[in-house]
């Protein structure tokens, strides 16, 4: 099985203008084979543009592929952007221009004598910025994308409940149905048990009517003569008629009690099939439950109690899970307000490095040698994308400054302060770090996160 994709990209000269004519191939990196292989081509368009097609020989790909794209034996781009599509991938190298010196690429190896980078690594000075940008980029699409997943998943999750309670109201209906007919159900039996009490009755009536006629059939002084016969008979048909009427009453109760009784086991079948959909449901419910509270390798989490890690990675990271948290809470109609972060560390290689200790390694610290750090997050009001732009450089700006620089270029800030150790430059309430760096590409409507220095206590 293979796993079929698209890719484009747009090819400009070194002077800015669209390239047309020009031969791009999209090359994969081949384990097995410890080379590049060509996957597709296809000729650039007269505005630069160029789009292709083509298959990988996996159709599992559990991670993204290596890819780069290449004119002639020129590697022009190694970092796309992959996202899933309904049917393969789409791969979008965006805007490469070519160089008028190409930078030569030399093989290179590791300890032992193997080789430990795919394709290669720069004989040239790697230019971090541009590599930092890129593997932002990335970063940031595979999290968008792991992000309308989850949102997908919480919507699926809510129609499920809304099913189920649904499903709830019903059985609670149909409960308070079957109570309905079971009372009435008591009613008919005690009405039959009325029939039957007066059908007693009626007997006992008949029974002192018998005994009126033995009376009279005994020989009497001289008087009128009584016709026995006639009176039996008319006490005979008189009865006879009350008795079939109540008889025809006492079989409409019974032909009632079946219909209600017939009615009443549907009823029964019904609930014990909405009894195995609400079983049903609630399993889907609680596999969704576990799906959603399974560790994510795509999301980031903080360093260890006792690890050290740099000032910037710390606030990134924090940065991170409060956009995943506004993006949770934008879903059900809430918003992050300002977040004020407070830690106490070591602070390592001139205040560029922090060490957070655990419970246990505390309790030895001598008292003044923790540091407290202080970063203040405001998240802002994401606004739409639309195109891309190049990020200013913000070093030393102020942040009501840095603000306006970017919200001249449609991008947004988000400002965060930390210790002045991070930058000896910069002077309190001046921008110290940023990432993206200046230069880097960036959509409009985009973030730039910016650390600003304390004001000194």
């Amino acid at each position: 099985m293979t796993t079929p994709f698209t890719w484009s990209a747009r090819l400009l000269d070194a002077a800015g203008n669209a390239a047309a004519g020009a031969t791009l191939a999209v090359e994969l990196f081949d384990l097995a084979s410890n080379k590049w292989a060509a996957l597709s081509q296809a000729v650039t368009a007269a505005d630069g543009n160029v789009r292709g097609r083509g298959d990988i020989g996996d159709d599992t790909l559990p991670f993204a592929p290596a890819l780069r794209l290449v004119e002639g034996g020129t590697v022009m781009a190694t970092t796309p952007a992959i996202a899933r599509a309904a049917r393969g991938l789409n791969i979008d190298f965006g805007e490469v221009r070519r160089v008028l010196v190409a930078a030569p690429f030399v093989r290179t190896l590791g300890r032992g004598g193997s080789p430990f980078a795919i394709g290669g690594a720069a004989a040239a000075t790697v230019d971090l910025a541009t590599v930092r940008a890129e593997v932002s980029r990335d970063f940031g699409d595979r999290l968008a994308v792991r992000e309308r997943e989850v949102a997908d998943r919480d919507l699926q999750l809510a129609e499920a409940r809304r099913l189920v309670t649904d499903r709830e109201t019903r059985l609670a209906d149909t409960q308070r149905l079957v109570a309905d007919r079971e009372a009435k159900l008591a009613d008919n039996v005690r009405v039959v048990g009325e029939k039957d009490a007066e059908i007693r009755r009626l007997s006992t009536v008949m029974a002192a009517k018998d005994q009126e006629i033995a009376a009279l059939r005994q020989p009497r002084p001289a008087g009128p003569q009584v016709d026995a016969a006639a009176i039996r008979a008319e006490v005979t048909r008189d009865f006879s008629d009350r008795l079939a009427v109540r008889e025809r009453e006492v079989a409409d109760r019974d032909s009632q009690i079946s219909a209600r009784e017939a009615r009443l086991a549907e009823s029964t079948r019904a609930l014990e099939e909405r009894d195995k959909e609400i079983r049903r449901l609630a399993d889907v419910i609680a596999d969704k439950d576990r799906i959603i509270a399974m560790p994510r390798p795509d999301r980031l989490a903080p360093e260890t109690a006792a690890s050290v890690t740099r000032v910037t990675d710390f606030a990134s990271t924090i940065g991170v899970q409060l956009d995943d948290a506004q993006t949770a809470l934008k879903s059900r109609g809430f918003s992050l307000g300002a977040i004020e972060v407070n830690a106490r560390a070591l602070l390592q290689d001139e205040g560029r490095k922090i060490e957070i200790l655990d419970r246990e390694a505390m309790k030895t610290i001598q008292p003044g040698v923790l540091s407290d750090l202080k970063f203040s997050f405001r998240p802002d009001k994401a606004a739409p994308e639309v195109t891309g732009q190049t990020v200013p450089d913000l070093m030393f700006l102020t942040e009501s400054r840095a603000r306006a620089v970017l919200a001249s270029l449609g991008l947004l800030l988000e400002a965060s302060t930390g210790p002045a150790g991070l930058n000896a430059q910069a002077a309190p309430g001046q921008a110290m770090l940023q990432t993206p760096a200046a230069g880097a590409g960036l959509p409009r409507g985009g973030r730039v996160h910016v650390i600003f220095a304390a004001a000194k206590e």
